[in-house]
């Protein structure tokens, strides 16, 4: 007669596991929050931990919506999907993570996070096939990209990560990855919609991001168009329009606030101009647009006549937004020629004799991956 044992066991093959008194066997993962754990003996699993932390506050731009399009994609999807987040820091990626699995879990899907590169790790996600979301902020730090001596990339840990992502890969996972620098991963991440279904761009704040946040505030309408115009062209993130705006509404000056924080005063974007004077184009490629000071001078040419000197007046700019690129627009009436200097001497001094036919446009310069987008807009 045999004694009942205290344990039962677990058989795979040709393997027997001891699983602990109270241990059950579930088909499913239960709804919560995971990290993955390792240790030499045990390997890797899964153990509870808090939730993500909920959004409460006023969400800015269309992060709801690229959140929700997230995961009605998954949804429809019979496959593992991938999210890529890009972006230097505090653009927004980990808002969007916080938001994304708040809503996911409201849906109904448990939400694993990836913290460290464990080994085995990639062969564990593997064998998770029922649906849940994957997170993993910061991915190039996590799953490096290993180099040799010459420092090119060789074979890496996000090679090995892909393979979760390959169209024969089993399972249902949504995998978001949040990415600071896109130049430090693997190239077969990115323009693969088959693996990185999504590629959500986080890129400093535009005109109407701007103005949205500025609307919230308690800062007066006419501080507000004045800090809206200080602001634009700029490298300009949430952690630094926050800062901008407690500071003024606690009583401290515009022109005080942005000299005295600790802001990017070098990251002007860059615009490209054109305005018609006396039925020429005169145009000026890839300016900087610095509109915290109180006025500030650009150079056009026409490559028939020579070239002409226009000031910018903060105050006389309007603020456009067409698609995804900003738009500067100064009225002819209010743009003001500083000096001409054309091949024809006789009209070098006859700045009040010009004919503006046009406003001053300024937009911004786009990318490529803009570019592209733009197209057929």
């Amino acid at each position: 007669m045999t004694t009942p044992s205290a344990h039962k066991f677990l058989v795979s093959g040709n393997e027997v596991n001891v699983i602990p008194v109270g241990a059950e066997i579930i088909d499913t993962l239960p709804l919560g929050t995971y990290t993955f754990q390792s240790s030499p003996l045990r390997g890797i699993w899964l153990e509870r931990c808090n939730d993500v932390p909920t959004v409460t506050n006023t969400i800015f731009g269309d992060t709801c919506a690229k959140v929700d399009k997230s995961l009605r994609a998954y949804a429809r999807r019979p496959n593992n999907t991938g999210v890529l987040l890009s972006g230097k820091p505090g653009m927004g990626k980990s808002l969007f993570i916080k938001l994304l699995a708040q809503k996911a879990k409201e849906q109904g899907y448990p939400i694993l996070i990836v913290k460290e590169a464990l080994n085995g790790l990639v062969d564990i996600l593997g064998k998770i096939n029922c649906r849940c979301v994957i997170l993993l902020d910061e991915f190039e730090k996590v799953f490096t990209r290993a180099k040799d001596i010459s420092g090119n990339p060789v074979g890496s840990k996000q090679d090995e990560f892909l393979s979760l992502l390959d169209g024969m890969a089993s399972g249902q996972k949504l995998f978001v990855a949040a990415i600071n620098d896109k130049y430090a991963i693997s190239s077969y991440m990115l323009n693969r919609p088959g693996r990185f279904l999504y590629h959500f761009e986080f890129d400093y704040l535009n005109s109407m991001e701007i103005e949205a946040f500025l609307r919230k505030s308690s800062i007066s309408c006419e501080n507000q168009r004045t800090l809206c115009r200080a602001l634009v062209g700029h490298n300009i993130n949430y952690d630094a329009i926050n800062a901008i705006v407690t500071e003024i509404e606690n009583g401290e000056s515009i022109e005080d606030t942005l000299h005295d924080l600790n802001l990017d005063r070098e990251g002007c974007k860059n615009y490209n101009a054109s305005i018609m004077i006396d039925d020429a184009n005169f145009t000026a490629n890839r300016i900087k647009i610095d509109l915290s000071y109180m006025e500030q001078t650009i150079h056009l040419s026409n490559h028939e006549k020579g070239d002409i000197g226009i000031t910018i007046e903060p105050q006389k700019i309007q603020c456009q937004r067409d698609g995804h690129t900003d738009i500067l627009i100064v009225n002819a009436n209010d743009v003001s020629i500083k000096y001409v200097d054309f091949d024809d001497d006789q009209k070098t001094d006859c700045i009040d004799d010009l004919q503006i036919n046009s406003p001053l446009i300024l937009r911004e310069c786009v990318d490529y991956r803009q570019g592209f987008l733009s197209i057929g807009n």
